[in-house]
C-alpha cells in the first residue's frame, strides 16, 4: 500500500484525544484515521513513567501493525513523558501534542494562566521549558 493511502494513527489514554482527532480530520479531510484509546488502563497521569512508556509503546506498536504512515500522540502525559523516545525509535513520523501554553501566556496581559493537566504532565520537562515570550 502506498504511503498516501495509509491511515494516520492517533492514540490517547482515553477519549480526550478525540478532540485532537476532530481538528486533524477537519484540516485533513482526505485522510483516513485509526484511533486507539487505552480506557481500560487510564488514567496515565498518576502512573510511574515506566507504566506510561509501556502503555504508549503498546499502542504505538498496535498502530504500526495497522500500517499507519504517522502516529499522533494525542495524550499530553505520553507526549511529555515518552514523546521524544517514541519519535526516535519508531519508523514513522511521531507528532506529539502540547497544550497551547506558550500561546496562552503570550496572549495574557498578566503573563499568568491556569492549566488543567495531570501532575505528571505539569512536572514534565516539556512544561519546564515553556516560558512567556
Amino acid at each position: 500500500m502506498d504511503a498516501v493511502d495509509r491511515p494516520i494513527g492517533i492514540f490517547d489514554s482515553g477519549f480526550g484525544g478525540l478532540s485532537v482527532a476532530r481538528v486533524i480530520r477537519a484540516r485533513l479531510p482526505q485522510e483516513n484515521f485509526i484511533y486507539a484509546a487505552d480506557c481500560g488502563h487510564a488514567p496515565w497521569g498518576i502512573r510511574p513513567d515506566d507504566y506510561v512508556r509501556h502503555r504508549a509503546e503498546h499502542l504505538a506498536h498496535f498502530l504500526l501493525s495497522q500500517n499507519v504512515k504517522a502516529i499522533v500522540v494525542a495524550c499530553h502525559t505520553a507526549s511529555a513523558v515518552v514523546g521524544d523516545d517514541l519519535a526516535a525509535q519508531l519508523p514513522v513520523p511521531v507528532i506529539r501534542i502540547a497544550p497551547p501554553v506558550r500561546e496562552a501566556l503570550a496572549a495574557s496581559r498578566v503573563h499568568c494562566i491556569g492549566v488543567m493537566a495531570t501532575s505528571k504532565t505539569v512536572t514534565s520537562k516539556s512544561y519546564l521549558q515553556i516560558k512567556s515570550e
